[in-house]
């Protein structure tokens, strides 16, 4: 369990210190008037804060058979997304957030990250897989 522990740890730094300029810069790159704020949250699942805030968990693990031939293990969380939903832009919100999250994790030099994939389900929750040795 050390792994989801780093996994967790290093999601949270990321999300309180790092995601906060990836939003600024969405907002300047875009300037077409939708303005993305940073989540209010400081904590993977901290509810019933001030929206924008989201959720982190911890899912699953998986094993397929390709990932036990060659030594692997898949790791799945759940992103939520809690956003304001009376917003006539909340779809075009809900995709930059995914855009901002996508890209601080490409950028990141965390190991883990090395082999990740997010997508999006709905226009609340993200899945991100983590394919991890054993």
């Amino acid at each position: 369990m050390r792994k989801l522990e780093k996994i967790t740890d290093r999601f949270r730094y990321l999300m309180n210190e790092k995601l906060p300029y990836y939003i600024e810069k969405i907002n300047k790159e875009e300037n077409d008037g939708i303005i993305l704020k940073p989540f209010t949250n400081t904590e993977l699942k901290q509810e019933n804060c001030k929206i924008p805030y989201y959720t982190f968990d911890f899912d699953e693990v998986s094993q397929s058979r390709k990932d036990r031939i060659i030594g692997t293990v898949e790791y799945k969380f759940v992103i939520e997304l809690f956003l304001d939903k009376s917003s006539k832009n909340h779809i075009q919100e809900f995709c930059r957030y995914f855009d901002a999250i996508s890209t601080m994790l490409d950028e990141d030099d965390f190991d883990y990250w090395q082999y990740h994939l997010m997508t999006a389900v709905g226009t609340k929750k993200l899945i991100l897989r983590l394919n991890l040795e054993q």
